[in-house]
């Protein structure tokens, strides 16, 4: 995602091995709902949400890239993964940068809540909509086969990796040559199962080169702020699982007290016919 402005006075890196999952989109949702008013404490009360619309979409964006992370994570020793690789000011990260026997990987992560999602005629499809996530992970792959070419002095190749996450279901008809679409569960099979063409050296060369910022942005740093970052965020889930647990309570009381309401008047009825019958 775009960077925002970085706080004055934040400790810096040289690496990008200190880039956590989802760094730039946790940055740019801390960002987004520190500016939304929280709701009230009598909205808290009945279990309001203290994501607003916008800040919804993009939590939710987080948390599928931290799953994509921890599924990158099983990818055995042979493999590299730099998280959030920065493009510059307005300019969106790669989501994560896998290097390893298969080459250079380019993941972008895309969260459809549950819709039908096709790949088709050159297309990737979310409901039946032509989507552009097809043609922004061939735009990922040049930027990077650009800088890591620059960098290293010769060309290099690299493969987009389209992680699809929430969806109802996927149907791949005609896979597209370099990009490989898949879901969370199957990302580490996928990744695993492409035709080694790296071997050890080419690896660590190309790995030196990419958690270089300099290879990127043309600077020598940047924010190491992960673990403020994660802290900040599972505040943020904690508000929500507690909004949510609170919603459910009142959900479970309401339908209590409208079942105590019709048994009341269930019994009632009964009494009034028993009273009845008793009279005659």
């Amino acid at each position: 995602m775009a960077q925002p402005p970085e706080s004055a006075g934040a400790v810096h890196s040289a690496s990008l091995r200190d880039r956590v999952p989802a760094h730039g989109a946790m940055t740019g949702f801390l960002a987004s709902h520190d500016q939304a008013p929280p709701p009230s404490r009598l909205a808290r009360s009945f279990g309001a949400s203290p994501l607003d619309e916008e800040s919804g979409r993009r939590y939710r964006r987080v948390l599928g890239e931290l799953g994509v992370g921890e599924s990158l994570a099983r990818l055995d020793s042979r493999w590299t993964v730099l998280h959030a690789i920065p493009q510059g000011e307005g300019q969106v990260d790669i989501d994560h940068l896998a290097i390893g026997p298969a080459g250079v990987l380019c993941i972008r992560t895309i969260d459809v809540g549950q819709q039908i999602v096709s790949v088709a005629r050159g297309a990737l499809w979310v409901a039946g909509i032509r989507s552009s996530h097809l043609r922004e992970s061939e735009f990922e792959v040049g930027r990077a086969e650009r800088a890591l070419g620059m960098a290293q002095g010769a060309q290099v190749k690299a493969i987009g990796v389209i992680v699809v996450v929430d969806p109802h279901s996927i149907t791949v008809r005609d896979m597209p040559r370099d990009v490989v679409v898949v879901d969370p569960a199957g990302l580490v099979g996928a990744l695993e199962g492409l035709p080694d063409c790296l071997d050890e050296h080419e690896i660590r060369l190309l790995v030196a080169h990419a958690e270089k910022p300099s290879t990127w942005l043309g600077i020598v740093s940047v924010p190491q702020d992960g673990d403020e970052l994660r802290t900040r965020f599972a505040s943020v889930c904690s508000q929500v699982h507690t909004a949510r647990a609170v919603r459910r309570l009142w959900i479970v009381a309401i339908s209590t007290a409208l079942l105590g309401v019709v048994f009341l008047a269930a019994w009632g009825i009964v009494l009034a016919t028993t009273a009845n019958y008793a009279g005659r």
